[in-house]
């Protein structure tokens, strides 16, 4: 927890950390959320957490060789 978050100095670090482009959207790379915020229910803005896994590449599947022992 740092107390500068809270600064114009906070907001400038949030600003340059940039974006990230997901198949939902876009999103803060650094989000700062107040603890009152955070009991007030609100969430970061980020892809759902049960589609995550779709974002990356199935990798083939591969039959065993027969003759090589597992």
């Amino acid at each position: 927890m740092n107390r500068r978050f809270g600064t114009s100095q906070g907001i400038v670090a949030n600003t340059e950390a940039g974006f990230y482009q997901s198949p939902w959207g876009t999103h803060a790379r650094l989000q700062i959320l107040t603890v009152p915020e955070l009991l007030g229910g609100k969430r970061i803005d980020a892809p759902p957490m049960g589609q995550v896994g779709l974002t990356f590449k199935k990798a083939p599947t591969v039959e065993p060789h027969p003759e090589l022992p597992l």
